[in-house]
């Protein structure tokens, strides 16, 4: 009977490992992000651009805060570039790469930017690439972090930009609504394939990606330690909520065949927008954020003509 005891305490224990380690797993592939690459590549990329475009790249750091929504806990260096633009007060345009990515995924974002009179920002996001932090949050406090770049920016003697639009992809695009809800600073938005809510998405995600053992045991369990980790509520991380509190401009893009984010993400964002001048373009035959790839002449062409008449005043 005592033996009997024993090897049930046993299997017990290992049971419990087993559930424990299993949920901070899923937990850790929900919150926890860094881009394998090291400083050689991005230098490496950033060179390539530099000669291609016969500009002077700055390497750049600013400052955010853990909880940045409130400007508490400890801070947190966030590294990216500036491409600068043909003059101290050309319109400043962010770009937001999405979730497990780094600022080399807006590499093509920047490029038509800059040739079109842009001072472009692109920086990893929290937990991404080269910056600090040590949880992402689908976009809670990387909505707080651009605000933290435009303080930055516009804390800066020798620039002056006369209007800022911020461009997001994916997560990217999640945070960059949700900036735009807030900051009244944001002239312009652009959206590239953000989902609508982040439960949802994750729901979507999991339901597509896990094996029903792995949702019936992990899910919910892991779901709590995400947000208990990183000290924020999934379900405050709703581009469509957000949205409504939108009033400028708002651009939103995806691709019809995207297996990541749905493209009815964009069609209920756009529908929720409080916007007055709001766009939606649907494009056909290109994978999650690959737009810009699959259609590169209509979609430069489709951001740009809707930013320059923003940043025109031709609204």
């Amino acid at each position: 009977m005592k033996k009997l005891l024993v090897t049930a305490a046993v299997l017990l224990l290992v049971v419990l490992v087993f559930f424990v380690c299993g949920t901070w797993y899923a937990s850790s592939g929900l919150i926890s992000y860094r881009y394998s690459a090291g400083q050689e590549v991005f230098d490496r990329r950033l060179g390539a651009f530099s000669k291609r475009h016969g500009v002077r790249v700055e390497k750049t750091v600013f400052n955010t805060y853990e909880k940045s929504d409130t400007g508490s806990g400890k801070k947190i260096e966030l590294r990216g570039w500036l491409v600068p633009g043909p003059d101290a007060q050309a319109p400043l345009f962010i770009v937001l790469h999405g979730r497990g990515a780094s600022r080399l995924s807006t590499l093509k974002w920047m490029s038509m930017f800059h040739d079109a009179g842009y001072l472009v920002l692109a920086y990893d996001q929290r937990c991404h690439g080269l910056s600090g932090g040590d949880y992402s949050t689908g976009g809670y406090y990387e909505s707080y972090d651009v605000s933290s770049a435009i303080d930055y920016v516009q804390g800066r003697s020798d620039l002056n930009p006369r209007s800022i639009g911020v461009l997001g992809a994916s997560m990217g695009g999640a945070a960059a609504i949700m900036a735009a809800s807030r900051d009244k600073r944001i002239d312009v938005l652009v959206d590239d394939s953000a989902f609508a809510h982040l439960p949802a998405f994750y729901a979507d995600y999991i339901e597509r990606k896990s094996s029903s053992f792995h949702k019936m045991i992990f899910t919910r369990p892991a779901t709590w330690l995400s947000e208990y980790r990183a000290d924020f509520r999934l379900s405050d991380v709703s581009p469509v909520t957000a949205v409504k509190r939108v009033r400028i401009p708002t651009l939103i893009i995806h691709c019809m065949e995207d297996a990541v984010t749905r493209a009815s993400a964009s069609k209920l964002i756009h529908r929720a927008s409080g916007a007055q001048r709001k766009k939606l373009k649907l494009f056909k035959n290109c994978a999650h954020c690959g737009a810009i790839n699959r259609h590169p002449r209509e979609y430069v062409s489709l951001v740009l003509d809707f930013v320059n008449r923003v940043i025109s005043g031709n609204q």
